[in-house]
């Protein structure tokens, strides 16, 4: 019978020849192929909007003017337009915001928007934070406008508040800041493309919510 001193040093000794069978005979294994993005200069981002009341200053332009139509001086009312403006405060979402912007309405269907928009890790908060915003270089824009009102027939004013029907959206064309760099930027509808929803509901529009988010 083998003492167990024999069975450990042929244990020790079985252990060793594989560990110089492994660096004599090295054996390759392929890693597994997954899908990753590049280490590009921007971030992706939920698509989280936020929302401000831009009824501040919503002022209605009914303009008693006339203009002379023709050779036989024929007087017609000048279209009707509708003002809502963006509070002071602006809407910033990190380090990208928006501000001063003006929605102009027409009884046509027609509509004209603009704004500022700008991309400045300066306007982070706190400080401390600014440095995780400092390696973007451009962010793309996205804007959406929604206008919203009081429903015909509705008698409970708060009830309309909290429900207020959505009588139409316009998501602007996406556009692009780049850091540290302020655009005036100005959209408006094609003439002969009114927005029907805005033309339908014009008179019931009391407000214009905006959405905003940046990637």
């Amino acid at each position: 019978m083998r003492s167990p001193k024999f069975l450990i040093a042929m244990l020790v000794v079985s252990v060793t020849a594989v560990a110089i069978a492994r660096d004599l005979f090295p054996h390759r294994m392929r890693a597994r192929r997954r899908c990753a993005l590049p280490g590009y200069d921007y971030r992706s981002r939920s698509r989280r909007s936020r929302k401000i009341d831009v009824t501040t200053t919503a002022q209605e332009i009914d303009n008693p003017a006339t203009s002379t139509a023709g050779g036989d001086n024929a007087k017609k009312p000048l279209r009707k337009i509708r003002v809502f403006q963006q509070g002071s405060s602006g809407l910033t979402d990190d380090h990208c915001s928006i501000s001063k912007l003006t929605v102009s309405l027409e009884e046509t269907g027609n509509w004209i928007v603009s704004f500022d928009a700008e991309q400045n890790p300066q306007l982070v908060t706190p400080v401390s934070d600014r440095p995780a915003f400092e390696r973007f270089q451009r962010n793309w824009f996205y804007v959406e406008l929604r206008g919203l009102g009081l429903a015909r027939g509705a008698y409970d004013p708060n009830a309309a508040v909290l429900a207020a029907p959505q009588f139409f959206r316009i998501k602007l064309p996406v556009f692009r800041v780049e850091k540290g760099q302020t655009r005036s930027l100005r959209f408006q509808s094609q003439i002969k493309k009114p927005n029907a929803n805005v033309k339908r509901y014009f008179s019931q529009i009391d407000r214009v919510e905006i959405h905003f988010h940046y990637e």
